[in-house]
Order: structure tokens, then sequence, then C-alpha cells
């Protein structure tokens, strides 16, 4: 895997983890905001529900109506807008405990005379959360409920509010990233398109302006790496050189083998067997006079005693002429 996919596969990564983690805050967030809103306009219609009860005049109370029909001050709402009346619903009791029929919505509320402040039930298979406030004076019972659903809907909405935006918003973070992720790697790609061209031996170092700051260390050990290349190749030719210096020609050949063997009987490992091969075999004409010297040891003073064995061909040559 390239570096380049390498940092837009991590930074893609943390985008969507920083991503899930906002929208988790967000949620948190907006489930305890709303709900401290809502628990707090409950409280404060039953407060106010209850310190009006005391001026109704219990014989002068609307009577439940008959099937659905609406109650007294139904046809006087207008226009509701919005409104979701069958989500927000109220209730009152009398001290003797007969329902008060103020709220179409509330005549299907529980009592519950043994609950004090909030709870919540299932109403008709609904979930609702409920307030319940009593007048411990006289007696009054107000009770203010609402469907769950509306908490949840409202969150939903707020958290859509604020996560659609990085979602349609991505495909433009992707692309920037890809353009900064490849405008950060040009240097790079610059770097190893020199490397790649230049020419073997060549001890020029490499250059370090346009390279950024975190390759620096790396391009200077490159350059000391090729400094010490150059000058063991140099050491090398000159040892080379001086071995055949006597020589009208000659070449220094190098080997070095690792092998390794494996025997198997039945599926299974019997046999392991690793081995290295080394040598060098050093060449050398003189006139019409071939010399052969070679050793197993690749080390410089190896190669210095074959290079003495081949200064025999000028002997050899000297008695070959007076011999003529």
């Amino acid at each position: 895997m390239t570096l380049r996919r390498r940092l837009i596969l991590a930074v893609l990564a943390a985008v969507a983890f920083a991503w899930v983690l906002t929208s988790a805050l967000i949620y948190l967030s907006a489930q305890e905001e709303i709900n401290e809103l809502y628990d707090t306009a409950m409280v404060r219609m039953a407060q106010q529900m209850q310190a009006l009860l005391p001026r109704v005049h219990t014989q002068s109370s609307p009577a439940p109506p008959s099937g659905n029909g609406p109650i007294p001050g139904d046809a006087d709402l207008g226009d509701e807008g919005s409104a979701g009346l069958g989500d927000l619903a109220i209730a009152a009791w009398r001290p003797d405990g007969e329902p008060l029929h103020i709220d179409p919505d509330g005549d299907h509320l529980p009592r519950l005379p043994d609950v004090q402040g909030f709870t919540e039930r299932k109403i008709d298979g609904v979930p609702w959360r409920l307030y319940y406030l009593n007048d411990p004076a006289q007696g009054w019972r107000v009770c203010v409920g609402q469907v769950k659903a509306e908490r949840g809907e409202l969150i939903v909405a707020y958290l859509q509010a604020q996560v659609l935006p990085w979602v349609f918003g991505l495909p433009l973070l992707t692309t920037l990233l890809l353009w900064g992720v490849s405008r950060a790697l040009h240097p790079v790609l610059t770097l190893s398109q020199a490397i790649a061209a230049r020419v073997p031996g060549d001890p020029t170092p490499l250059t370090l302006h346009e390279v950024p700051r975190e390759l620096v260390p790396l391009v200077t050990e490159m350059n000391k790496l090729l400094s010490r290349a150059t000058a063991l190749l140099e050491h090398e030719r000159r040892l080379t050189a001086d071995a055949l210096k006597s020589c009208d020609d000659g070449e220094l050949y190098l080997q070095y083998r690792a092998s390794e063997s494996f025997g198997f009987d039945d599926g299974r490992l019997k046999t392991a067997d690793y081995s290295t091969d080394a040598g060098f075999g050093l060449r050398g004409v003189s006139g019409e006079m071939t010399g052969f010297a070679h050793a197993n040891d690749i080390s410089e003073a190896a190669i210095r005693k074959a290079a003495e064995t081949l200064t025999l061909l000028d002997l050899v040559a000297a008695i070959s002429d007076e011999a003529d």
C-alpha cells in the first residue's frame, strides 16, 4: 500500500471517527436540553393549572362530551397551525377523585394517586411521560402528559440539522483531502524521481532544497550512505587496479551464493540445510601469458595475496624471453 493511500485512509478514518463522536455528543446534548425544556414546561403548566383549580366552581365544570364530540371552546381554536394537540394532554381531579373534563385528550390519563412527580407509562400501547402534582391543602390533583415520541422526533430533527451538512460536505472534504495529500507528497515524488534518474556511481549528494523538514534526516542519511558507497567503490577500483598493475589486462570476479534445501517425507519435514559459498577469481594477462588466482575468502588481504601471485607472470615472461 502506498504512503499516499495510507495517509488518505488514516485521515478518512479520523474524520469518520470524529463525525460519529460528534454526532453522539450532539445527540446526548440535544436529548438533555430537550428533556429539560419539555419537563420544565410540563411542571409550569401543572403549577398554573393547580393555581386555577380552586377558583373553578365544581358544579359548573363541563360535562364529558358525548361520543367524540368537541367540548365547549373547541370551535374557537381558529387556525391551529402545526400544533399536535394529541401529543400533549392535561387532566385534573377534584378532591373527591372525580375528573374535571377540561381536555378530551386528558380524559384517558390515569389518576395514579400514589405517584408524585414524573413517571412513564404506556397508555393504549403508546409510551407517555406524565407529571403529577397534588395540592395537599385542598386535595386537587393535576396531571400533564406528553407522548414520548414527540421528544424523539425533535431530537432526530435537531441531529439531522447538525449532521446532514457533514454528509453532503464529505465528498468535498474527500476531494480537498486528496488534493492536499497529493500536494504534501509532491516533494517525496520529486525526490524518488531524482533518485531513479541518478547514474550508478554518481557521488553527487541529493539536494535538500524543497525537501520537507520531516524528510531531511532521511535524505541526510541517504547522502551519507551514497558517500560511503562511493568511497567503497573507489577503494575497490584502486584495489583491482593495484592487483593488475603489472598486467596488460585482467578481471576480478566475485561470487557469493546462498542456498537452502528441505527434505520431506509424507508431508513432514525431515531434513533442512542452509549453505553459503563465497570466493573470488583474479585473471591477469601479460603478453601471451595468462595467470589465474582464486580464494574462498573475499577480503582485501586475500585479493592482495592473489595479486602477488600474478606478479610471477613478469618473471615467467622474462625467463621465456631469455630462453628464446
